[in-house]
């Protein structure tokens, strides 16, 4: 696309951001130094970053939330996990609080088999309906954090225990409804 310069002629040499290329450059090269944040923020910009910004969340390997969990809106989070990604190994949602709850969650669990680590510290509005299709749909998981998790009950963690059984961390710390008989239990289902 060209732009005209101050003196009226054309600058050939101008380039919109879009008309790079965008798996090998802009995804490759340019959003990868930006967060999240930043990245939200490119793609309220106008229906062309919006759609920009999503074929990127889309291709995601691993997504970490916990420095800016604070700053971001329910919204803006519904907008990160509406995408249809299911390339996800790590899934990093510490202290999301109460902007994280099951609706914004649950498809983007469903939809990432491979996922091997899940950190959900201090995420108080999930319920146990997130560790049910946990257990279902990440087979391979292998760390698993759920502290300072209140709502989290016996019988979700048994679960997790019986269906994930690659499990090699699984942090419990201020999950006050998992008692003796439960960790016996994971300890017997998950020998890593």
């Amino acid at each position: 696309m060209e732009r005209l310069t101050l003196d009226g002629t054309n600058d050939h040499s101008s380039q919109l951001l879009t008309s790079l290329p965008w798996h090998d450059v802009l995804y490759k090269h340019v959003f990868r130094c930006l967060d999240i944040p930043s990245l939200l923020s490119l793609g309220k910009a106008c229906t062309e970053f919006e759609e920009l910004t999503q074929g990127y969340f889309s291709l995601m390997t691993y997504i970490d939330l916990g420095k800016h969990a604070s700053s971001i809106s329910p919204t803006d989070l519904r907008r990160l996990f509406e995408t249809n990604n299911s390339k996800l190994r790590r899934l990093m949602l510490k202290n999301c609080k109460s902007n994280m709850d099951d609706g914004i969650l649950l498809n983007t669990l469903i939809n990432n088999k491979c996922l091997q680590i899940i950190d959900l510290t201090n995420c108080t509005a999930l319920t146990n309906n997130t560790l049910q299709v946990i257990a279902v749909n990440c087979p391979d998981l292998r760390t698993l954090s759920l502290r300072d998790c209140p709502w989290v009950s016996a019988p979700a963690v048994t679960n997790i225990a019986l269906c994930c059984r690659r499990i090699r961390q699984l942090d419990l710390s201020g999950c006050w409804h998992i008692d003796d008989a439960t960790v016996g239990m994971i300890c017997k289902s998950c020998t890593q």
